[in-house]
């Protein structure tokens, strides 16, 4: 990765083996400052995590998340300086928490609604229903999260209703919130009506339908949230809508 971004910055392939770049691009620049730290980081929380037992274990868990933060200072935010540098920073970072909760909260919810089908029991079908309960409380928090600090996000890359509209930037930002949208859209059925259906029917003794049902939405969410991911790579490799 530091090879193909030193080429990027030299504007030359002969920087893919010439070590002085390499070592420039590493020490001398907030990007390979920043990521030496996180690679620093990830080792310490595979240590932590392969060393205690603890269940949760809290301190991976807020390592991780400084991890996943701290990604927010390799980004578009490292064309801003000074106090706008630091709330581009913030706000992304949030954004990037946000994500992570939601998209990786669907992980775990995925495997227990689909264990809670095969295994077609009252019990099951509640904690089928108590992780989504669970799951939706986070999910209120993430989305007002996401939508706070999107909105901070595209003042400083798009600038404009209009650099929505008239920039390739701008549109497919637009196609990552349709995608938003229909994400929401899915969790919205989940919570307001998939659940309370599973709950209601579980007391005598069915309600396999509306798991099967549920799980069809969690793994719809899912397939969204990888193309939203797809979608923001490609957006972070092109000049932000303000610049074009």
């Amino acid at each position: 990765m530091f090879a193909f971004v030193t080429t990027n910055i030299t504007g030359t392939f002969s920087s893919l083996v010439d070590s002085s770049s390499l070592w420039t691009v590493l020490v001398d620049t907030t990007f390979g400052r920043i990521s030496l730290f996180r690679i620093a980081l990830m080792c310490v929380i595979v240590i932590v995590a392969t060393t205690t037992a603890k269940t949760p274990n809290w301190t991976c868990i807020w390592l991780s998340a400084l991890f996943l933060a701290t990604l927010a200072g390799v980004g578009h935010t490292q064309v801003e300086d000074g106090f706008s540098y630091a709330v581009h920073v913030i706000a992304d970072g949030i954004h990037l928490l946000a994500a992570g909760a939601w998209l990786g909260g669907l992980i775990p919810l995925g495997y227990i609604v689909s264990r809670s089908v095969l295994l077609h029991s009252t019990s099951a079908a509640k904690e089928a229903e108590d992780a989504a309960i669970h799951f939706s409380d986070v999910g209120y928090a993430a989305v007002a999260a996401l939508i706070g600090s999107g909105v901070i996000n595209s003042w400083f890359l798009v600038g404009s209703i209009d650099h929505l509209f008239d920039t390739s930037y701008g549109r497919l930002l637009l196609a990552k919130l349709f995608l938003f949208a229909g994400m929401l859209l899915l969790a919205a059925a989940n919570r307001f009506w998939i659940v309370p259906g599973v709950s209601a029917r579980a007391c005598y003794g069915g309600g396999r339908e509306m798991l099967q049902q549920l799980r069809r939405h969690v793994l719809a969410e899912q397939a969204l949230g990888v193309i939203v991911l797809l979608t923001v790579s490609i957006l972070g490799t092109m000049q932000p809508g303000i610049g074009q």
